[in-house]
């Protein structure tokens, strides 16, 4: 009879599996019966903002196969779809970065602090925060140096 057995394993260390990179002796392989990328980025933004909230999203089902080595190898039976998400989502976190992840809060204690016009300069501010965290490059523009 077959044995059932539980694993926790982090974002990171499912991510480096997915792409092979054999963390701890193990992998992860995705059979042919697989059948491929299917979430659309609105399914992905959803997923990855259970995951940051801490809901529940349910569990990944693998068959373990270990070889003469003692190198595991997962075979994904179930979770393709989260797994590809969180490997996008743990290689360029960003990406996953959205104005609505900015409090109503945060930005009007910012625009009091700089003593500009709340119903004016709201949607630029969440704008400007946004760019600011989405796209690296700008984080070394200093707008009083220019």
């Amino acid at each position: 009879m077959a044995s059932c057995s539980v694993e926790n394993w982090t974002l990171q260390d499912l991510a480096s599996a997915l792409q092979d990179m054999q963390k701890d002796q193990k992998r992860i392989a995705v059979p042919i019966f697989q059948r491929g990328k299917r979430w659309k980025p609105q399914q992905q933004k959803v997923f990855i903002d259970s995951l940051i909230k801490g809901f529940p999203v349910g569990t990944m089902l693998f068959h373990e196969e270990r070889d003469q080595g003692g190198k595991r190898t997962y075979i994904l039976i179930d979770g393709l779809q989260r797994g590809n998400c969180i490997k996008k989502y743990m290689n360029n976190p960003t990406e996953f970065f959205y104005d609505s992840n900015i409090s109503d809060e945060f930005c009007k204690t910012l625009l009091q602090e700089v003593n500009a016009d709340k119903e004016q300069n709201y949607p630029l501010v969440r704008g400007v925060l946004t760019k600011f965290i989405k796209e690296p490059q700008i984080r070394n523009y200093h707008p009083m140096h220019d």
